[in-house]
């Protein structure tokens, strides 16, 4: 049988062949402009010094909405102690509890660290804003406690990496991580920090952070003076956090005081989630025809 293809049918199946060509084209550079997108962890609530004494803590903290997806609320907590000692502590926001945390809080020694996180799924299950922690173990000489919030944050592994340091009794000058943090590229790196001089309630200063690494929240001190000076404390707590890199790095998060004092450290990575691909067809297209289709990520930006 003899079949007769038109000028007419000739153009439209050329045509067609143009728009699949140009859709996996499309498809093709959002593929290579997410991957090479300039996406990050974002900061949408700077650190802040929420408390600084020796009691608990309860009050009011206001996480913003941003992407309402991707957010992640750190708490950083020091906690010191008379004596050495394991600490407990209890914390919630809007009555739930933290989806995770690393740190040092149950090692038996008078200095402590701990980050503390909630991820989106926490924070759209809270009812209020009210943000309460309790201590417990042995006599506090200091708590502090800090809050950040980030968003674009990898809510199923949300952590690249974490490492905790501690000095135990011995007084050191810096304060370094035993094994580097590791960080990829977009990621947010934080760590907080507590420096305790013992034998002097006179605080070290921290007289230098490493390169890329500034003091984000301030710097928090007390001092612990029961009587004569055997059981004095210096204490000086506070947050860091490093620069978003563009390429994977490592940092041991090295810092300077102006002498040696017993340590903790506690330090980690929070993992970019990139953009995920979303097809949509514009309102007056037609999804049939790829040509009216409109391509964006879930952060809301157009490719």
């Amino acid at each position: 049988m003899k079949t007769t293809i038109t000028l007419n049918q000739i153009f439209r199946n050329f045509c067609r062949l143009q728009r699949s060509c140009f859709s996996a084209l499309l498809l093709l550079l959002f593929l290579l402009s997410a991957n090479n997108s300039r996406g990050q962890v974002t900061t949408i609530q700077s650190w802040t010094n929420l408390h600084n004494s020796t009691s608990d803590y309860s009050s009011s903290y206001s996480v913003p909405v941003g992407s309402n997806s991707n957010r992640m609320l750190v708490v950083a907590v020091a906690s010191s102690t008379r004596s050495a000692n394991a600490r407990t502590v209890t914390i919630t926001y809007g009555g739930q509890t933290p989806t995770n945390s690393v740190g040092d809080m149950s090692s038996n020694t008078i200095q402590h660290t701990q980050l503390y996180f909630f991820n989106e799924v926490k924070l759209d299950a809270v009812s209020g804003n009210n943000l309460s922690i309790s201590f417990s173990g042995g006599t506090a000489t200091q708590n502090t406690v800090f809050a950040a919030v980030f968003d674009n944050v990898d809510q199923t592994n949300p952590i690249t990496n974490s490492q905790n340091y501690n000095s135990n009794t011995t007084a050191v000058d810096p304060v370094v991580l035993g094994t580097a943090l590791s960080i990829d590229a977009n990621d947010k790196a934080v760590a907080i920090i507590s420096t305790v001089r013992t034998g002097s309630s006179s605080a070290r200063t921290i007289s230098a952070y490493p390169s890329s690494w500034t003091n984000a929240g301030g710097e928090l001190t007390g001092s612990y003076n029961p009587s004569g000076n055997t059981n004095d404390q210096g204490i000086r707590n506070a947050v860091t956090e490093r620069s978003i890199p563009s390429s994977n790095t490592t940092s041991t998060v090295s810092i300077d005081l102006s002498g040696s004092a017993r340590a903790s450290m506690t330090a980690l990575s929070l993992k970019y989630a990139p953009p995920t691909p979303q097809f949509r067809s514009r309102t007056d297209g037609n999804w049939s025809a790829t040509g009216t289709w409109s391509i964006s990520s879930n952060t809301g930006n157009n490719w």
